[in-house]
C-alpha cells in the first residue's frame, strides 16, 4: 500500500472522524434520551475509569511507535518497523495482563469506595479482560501512520464505532425494558466487543502489509533492550500526561459531586448538573478534534521525518499550516458555541438551557491550540517539557475545582472557571514552546485576524438571518440554515481575503 500524501492523508481521517464523531453523538443522544441526566452521571462515573486504562496502554504508543517508524522508514529500514512492532506487542501484552489483573482484582473497592456505587462493579469486570485489545490495536495504528498509511487506522475506527452501536441496540431490543445499571452493562458489553472488531481488522491489515514489506528486505538484527529504551523515552512522558488527564477526570468525577453537595445541593441535582455539562456540554468542545486529530496523526511522522533528515524549512512549513488550520477550524466553532448554544441543546438534548456551553465556548480554541502545539513538541522529541506542563496544569486544575465548586457564590460555575483558565495558561504556554524550539514564526494576520473577522462578519449576518428564517421555518429547520449562512459567509470572506488560498499553498 502507497503511503498517502499530507493533503490527502489528513482528508481521509477528517472524514472518517467526521463520521465516526455523528456516530457517537447519536449513540450518546440515544443514552440521554433512555437514561436521563442522573444516568448519564452515573454513565460519566465509570467513563474516566475506562479511559485511565486505554490512556495507559495506548496514549503514548502509537505517537512512540510513529517516531520509530519514522526513523527506520526514513533509513530505508523496513524489517527494522516489524521488528518494532513485534517487540513493543511483547512488552505490551505482558502489561496489558498485568492491568487486567489489577483492575478485575480491585473492581469491588473502585466501584463501591471510590465511585461509590455497587451497580458499577459487573461493567467493571466485564472491561477488565478486554484491555489487551485497545493496548494491540494502539500498536498497529501507530505502525500505520508512520509508514503515512492512514486507510486501515481509519476503517478500524469506523468500524469500532459501527460495532458498538450495533451492539447496543441489538441488546436493547432483546433487554428492554431496562434500569440505569443494565444500561451501563450494555454500553460496556458493546465496548469490549468494538474494541476486538477493531483489532482484528487491524491485524488482518498488518499481515498484509508485513509480507509485502520483508520482500527484499535486509533482515538486521535490531537490538531488544535498545529499542524499548528508545520506545520508553517517548512513550512514558505521553502517557503520564494523559494519564494525568484520565486520574484528573476520575477526581473530578469523584471531588464536583461532592463538593456541589457541601455548597448546598442535593445528590440527584448534583448529579444532574455534573452531566449536564461533562456528558453534554464538554464533548461538544471536542467537536474540532474531528478534523485537528486527522491532522496531528499526519503532522506527527512529517515533523519526525523533518528532524531525521534535519529539514528544517519542512518542519516549519507543517507548523505554520497546523496553527493557521487550527484557527481557522476553532475560532467558528467557539462562536457558533457562544451565540447559538441554546439551539445546540434544544436539538441535541430536547434542553433549552444552553447556559454551560456559551461559558465553555472558548475552550474550544484552546484545546485545539493545546493539541497540536503538544503533538508539534512530541515530534520533535520535546514531549517532557510539554509533559510538565500539562501536570502542572491540571494539578492547578484540580485544587481550583476543590475551593471553588464547593463555594454557594460560585457552585458548578466554579467547575467552569477552572476548566476555563488552566486549558488556556496550558495552551498559551505550549504554544510558545513551539515557537521557542521550532523557530516558528506567529502570523497574526493569517493565523488569528483574518479568520476572527470573518468569523465575527458570519455571526453577526446569520443572527439578522435567522429572525427573517423564524417567520418562515421552524425552529430546527430555521437554525440548520443559519449554520450553512455562517459556513457560507465564513468561507466567502475567507477567500476574499485570500486566506484559504494561503492555507492550501505549497501543501503536499
Amino acid at each position: 500500500m502507497k503511503n498517502q500524501s499530507f493533503l490527502l492523508s489528513t482528508t481521509i481521517l477528517a472524514v472518517v472522524n467526521i463520521l465516526i464523531k455523528v456516530l457517537g453523538f447519536i449513540y450518546r443522544i440515544i443514552l440521554v434520551r433512555l437514561i436521563g441526566a442522573e444516568g448519564l452521571g452515573l454513565f460519566e462515573l465509570i467513563s474516566p475509569i475506562t479511559m485511565l486504562v486505554f490512556t495507559m496502554v495506548g496514549s503514548g504508543v502509537p505517537i512512540a511507535i510513529i517516531r520509530l517508524i519514522t526513523q527506520s522508514i526514513a533509513n530505508n529500514k523496513k524489517y527494522e518497523s516489524i521488528k518494532i512492532v513485534e517487540y513493543t506487542s511483547l512488552i505490551m501484552f505482558f502489561v496489558s495482563l498485568l492491568l487486567s489483573i489489577i483492575l478485575f482484582l480491585g473492581a469491588p473497592f473502585i466501584a463501591n469506595s471510590i465511585l461509590r456505587d455497587e451497580r458499577l462493579l459487573i461493567p467493571l469486570y466485564i472491561f477488565a479482560p478486554a484491555i489487551i485489545f485497545p493496548s494491540l490495536a494502539a500498536i498497529l495504528r501507530g505502525y500505520f501512520y508512520g509508514i503515512k498509511n492512514v486507510i486501515p487506522p481509519a476503517l478500524s475506527q469506523f468500524l469500532e464505532q459501527v460495532a458498538r452501536i450495533f451492539m447496543v441496540f441489538a441488546l436493547l431490543s432483546i433487554l428492554y425494558p431496562f434500569k440505569e445499571d443494565k444500561a451501563i452493562i450494555i454500553s460496556m458489553v458493546a465496548v469490549v466487543f468494538s474494541e476486538f472488531i477493531g483489532l482484528l481488522l487491524l491485524i488482518y491489515f498488518f499481515k498484509i502489509n508485513k509480507k509485502n514489506s520483508l520482500v527484499n528486505s535486509r533482515t538486521e538484527k535490531l537490538p531488544f533492550l535498545s529499542t524499548m529504551g528508545k520506545f520508553s523515552t517517548i512513550a512514558l512522558p505521553i502517557t503520564l500526561s494523559r494519564v494525568v488527564n484520565s486520574l484528573l477526570r476520575v477526581a473530578t468525577s469523584i471531588i464536583i459531586p461532592s463538593r456541589l453537595m457541601v455548597s448546598g445541593l442535593d445528590n440527584p441535582t448534583a448529579l444532574s448538573k455534573y452531566g449536564e455539562i461533562n456528558g453534554m456540554a464538554i464533548p461538544l468542545l471536542f467537536l474540532p478534534y474531528t478534523l485537528t486529530s486527522a491532522l496531528v496523526m499526519n503532522l506527527i511522522p512529517r515533523i519526525s521525518e523533518a528532524i531525521e533528515r534535519k529539514n528544517f524549512t519542512i518542519l516549519n512549513l507543517y507548523a505554520d499550516k497546523a496553527f493557521h488550520l487550527v484557527f481557522f477550524i476553532a475560532l467558528p466553532l467557539s462562536g457558533i458555541f457562544y451565540a447559538y448554544s441554546n439551539e445546540i441543546f434544544s436539538i441535541l438534548y430536547a434542553s433549552s438551557n444552553g447556559l454551560y456551553l456559551a461559558q465553555l465556548s472558548m475552550a474550544t480554541l484552546f484545546l485545539c491550540i493545546y493539541q497540536i502545539s503538544a503533538s508539534i513538541l512530541q515530534g520533535i522529541g520535546k514531549q517532557m517539557i510539554s509533559t510538565i506542563v500539562y501536570v502542572l496544569g491540571m494539578s492547578l486544575q484540580l485544587i481550583l475545582n476543590y475551593i471553588l465548586v464547593a463555594l454557594p457564590k460560585y457552585q458548578i460555575t466554579g467547575y467552569i472557571l477552572s476548566y476555563l483558565l488552566t486549558n488556556f495558561l496550558i495552551s498559551i504556554v505550549n504554544f510558545i514552546l513551539v515557537l521557542y524550539f521550532a523557530k516558528v514564526k506567529i502570523n497574526y494576520k493569517k493565523w488569528i485576524l483574518l479568520p476572527g473577522l470573518s468569523c465575527l462578519l458570519a455571526l453577526l449576518f446569520s443572527k439578522f438571518s435567522l429572525k427573517y428564517l423564524l417567520l418562515n421555518f421552524n425552529e430546527n429547520i430555521a437554525f440548520f440554515i443559519t449554520i450553512l449562512i455562517i459556513g457560507i459567509t465564513y468561507f466567502a470572506c475567507l477567500l476574499i481575503s485570500g486566506n484559504i488560498k494561503s492555507l492550501f499553498n505549497k501543501f503536499g
